[in-house]
């Protein structure tokens, strides 16, 4: 399986691919969490609605709700991977918040899905994704 790479890089006319089986579950899963219900035409199952959360009533009955519902959707349309946890923080990890040079006030909502790769199910992966409120955002950050 091939796909393009994230993010679009060209080289002598055309877009770079990865084949990568990591690169490319990690590209599916922030796809599927940065797409809201009903974004995708003729798809509005597709997505996990996390940008919703920044500005739902945050309570653990809510999170809870999210997560067994975008970890549902994540399996449903992942094609090389299982995710076999999802974690919502409203502060980040320790170890990343350290490795960034401090705490990162922009950010209200952080989540963590760990997963296997279909090829090699003893290993579990993670990816994460910080979601900003736009109203906090005090410069332009790179990430």
């Amino acid at each position: 399986m091939s796909t393009i790479s994230v993010p679009f890089t060209f080289s002598e006319g055309s877009l770079l691919s990865t084949d990568d089986p990591d690169k490319i579950a990690r590209q599916q899963i922030l796809d599927v969490l940065m797409t809201d219900k009903f974004e995708r035409v003729m798809y509005p199952n597709y997505g996990a609605a996390t940008r919703r959360m920044l500005f739902d009533n945050a309570d653990s009955l809510a999170v809870a709700d999210y997560r067994d519902t975008a970890q549902d959707g994540l399996n449903r349309h992942l094609t090389n991977c299982q995710v076999v946890s999802l974690n919502v923080h409203n502060a980040p990890p320790t170890q990343r918040a350290r490795a960034m040079g401090g705490n990162d006030s922009s950010s209200t909502l952080y989540v963590t899905a760990l997963y296997r790769l279909n090829s090699d199910p003893t290993v579990t992966k993670s990816v994460s994704v910080n979601i900003a409120d736009p109203a906090r955002l005090t410069q332009f950050t790179r990430f």
